[in-house]
């Protein structure tokens, strides 16, 4: 944490400690989101995240975003290799 109040900054830290010896991987996260379509792969990935859970990240934001991250990429190849497939029927 860095909020500017090193009192609460180090009960959070704490309290993330304590979270992750018992086990809670949510404490502190890296999150990997991957996308196949047709042989095609894609990813997009979150570093340095606190949740409650893994409900709680599937409802925030972020999980919303790297989907469509992920979707975009997939299109643009997508795109990318239908105008070449179209360049070399030219």
């Amino acid at each position: 944490m860095a909020s500017g109040d090193e009192a609460y900054d180090r009960q959070v830290e704490n309290e993330i400690i304590r979270r992750l010896e018992d086990g809670d991987v949510w404490a502190w996260a890296s999150v990997r989101a991957e996308g196949r379509w047709n042989g095609m792969v894609e990813w997009d990935s979150l570093g340095c995240c606190s949740y409650e859970s893994r409900e709680a990240f599937l409802q925030d934001g972020y999980w919303a975003d790297m989907k469509l991250v992920i979707a975009q990429r997939i299109a643009e190849e997508f795109e990318r290799i239908g105008k070449k497939y179209l360049e070399i029927q030219e």
